[in-house]
């Protein structure tokens, strides 16, 4: 037969026990009996692994198999589940469910595939935590593993700028396209785009808003435009701008852009025919760019016109401009310069001009006796540096004074023979008059401005040789024409003031 023994063993430890027991029975047959138990105490041990990647350029990808855990113990480790419980996960790929129901026999290790692809600059983690086994009375309970990198900003970014823009001119506003692609085989971050500098005086504006566009992550391909204003005033407008990637890395993208210039326009007059002594009109208009649009300038108009062929009448100088809704302005124009063959204006006030602005203003003239045959007035219209001045020329004939033929010859005779000195004057004119006959004189002086200076008053004076000094005490130093008017008779001539 047997005897049956029921034992319960519950090792405190991994280590071998022995348990002895003797037995003393009543059998006369049967000596009393020794036994002898043994019995090794087994429990599973985990050994968890933390692990650092090596530095990753942000969103590109490494991949490891990462020993996470291993099994120490003296029998087989269960893992019962795994869950991420904190950190970057978005930064980690990998398979949690790997360790569902994950028996590790004792001596190895496990192994799982991790994938690090950081979203952005600096120290990444992910947190796990493993249910296990590893414990007396085979417990579960947690434990955790970190999985640890650092995503660091490649140098060699690839990032095409490339721009477009319209026909740029001085004064003018133009657009500019700005593109940033992304030519590499991993997104980016554009975290700032900004202008450096730009040449003097030049004006630029972003149009986009790049607080709502910027941060962006460009994929693979992806690219963003940038949409801006400029308004140039020099040949060339030059800009730098810096784009900041990856919060870290800045990048510099220089361009220059040739500038033209619009041009003012005179409209042209034909050549036409005037009599020594008459008064005639001269027109001058034309046009400001069409294209221009808000710009203030202050027009300039300049006349070449030689004061030995022509006297000017004309007292207060006005440029009429004429915007396109046909609303006109009147401009005084006041004379900054003045020389024998050339004088200077310029409005008092600048102009708003529009999409079609004209300009108009009008000269009187008085053609003085000449040797020429014809005359030549020259006029400049110019408004800051915006635009290009425009010139043009007015040809006045002159008529010839005598009209004969061989049948019938018409000769002037009786002219009164006039003489002034000296010239340049200082303080007086010595006026020397052969009349043929007695005659009404009379001698004033004009300024470029018009003026007229009473030297003489109207008076009779007999036929024979004269001598007359005029003083010119109040007059300032200048050039002036002094007209002599004898009878019917008048003569002009242009001296110089030196004081």
């Amino acid at each position: 037969g047997s005897l049956p023994i029921e034992l319960t063993f519950s090792p405190a430890d991994t280590m071998d026990y022995i348990v002895k027991a003797n037995f003393t029975t009543d059998w006369t047959n049967i000596p009393n009996v020794s036994v002898h138990i043994f019995g090794k105490g087994t429990i599973p041990v985990i050994n968890t692994l933390d692990y650092e990647f090596e530095d990753t350029f942000v969103y590109q990808v490494r991949s490891e198999n990462i020993e996470l855990l291993t099994s120490e113990g003296n029998e087989d480790l269960s893992i019962q589940s795994a869950s991420v419980i904190g950190g970057d996960a978005q930064s980690f790929n990998f398979d949690v469910s790997l360790f569902n129901n994950l028996t590790v026999a004792q001596g190895e290790s496990f192994d799982l595939p991790v994938e690090f692809a950081p979203q952005r600059l600096g120290y990444h983690e992910v947190i796990i935590e493993i249910m296990h086994d590893a414990n007396p009375d085979y417990e579960i309970s947690p434990d955790t593993v970190v999985i640890s990198g650092i995503g660091i900003a490649d140098q060699n970014t690839g990032i095409e700028f490339t721009y477009s823009n319209d026909e740029l001119f001085k004064c003018q506003t133009g657009n500019i396209d700005i593109t940033l692609k992304n030519i590499q085989d991993s997104p980016i971050d554009i975290t700032d785009f900004r202008l450096l500098s730009i040449s003097e005086n030049d004006v630029f504006e972003f149009i986009s808003d790049l607080e709502s566009l910027l941060p962006v992550k460009l994929e693979i391909g992806e690219e963003i435009t940038i949409n801006a204003f400029v308004i140039p005033v020099n040949d060339e407008i030059e800009l730098t701008f810096e784009a900041t990637l990856f919060d870290e890395i800045h990048t510099e993208y220089k361009i220059s852009i040739p500038v033209g210039s619009l041009k003012n326009d005179i409209t042209d007059i034909s050549t036409f025919t005037t009599r020594i002594g008459s008064n005639f009109d001269l027109r001058i208009e034309g046009s400001f760019p069409a294209e221009t649009n808000s710009i203030s300038i202050r027009p300039e108009l300049e006349l070449h016109v030689s004061k030995y062929d022509f006297f000017m009448n004309t007292d207060n100088f006005v440029m009429e401009i004429t915007d396109e809704e046909g609303n006109t302005q009147n401009l005084n124009m006041e004379q900054i310069s003045s020389t024998i063959d050339k004088t200077i204006f310029v409005t008092e006030e600048e102009i708003q001009l529009g999409s079609a602005t004209k300009f108009s203003t009008n000269f009187n003239f008085m053609a003085l006796l000449s040797s020429n045959q014809e005359s030549e007035i020259s006029a400049v219209i110019s408004s800051n540096n915006c635009f290009i001045s425009d010139t043009s020329d007015f040809l006045i004939k002159f008529e010839e004074i005598c009209n004969f033929n061989l049948r019938n010859v018409k000769l002037i005779t009786n002219l009164p023979n006039i003489n002034i000195s000296p010239n340049p004057i200082v303080e007086k004119i010595n006026l020397i008059l052969d009349l043929p006959e007695k005659s009404d004189v009379e001698v004033n002086l004009i300024d470029q401005l018009g003026r007229s200076y009473e030297l003489k008053s109207k008076s009779t004076i007999l036929a024979g040789n004269h001598e007359l000094e005029l003083p010119i005490g109040g007059i300032s130093s200048g050039a002036y024409y002094v007209s002599v008017t004898v009878g019917n008779f008048v003569y002009n001539t242009l001296i110089i003031v030196s004081k």
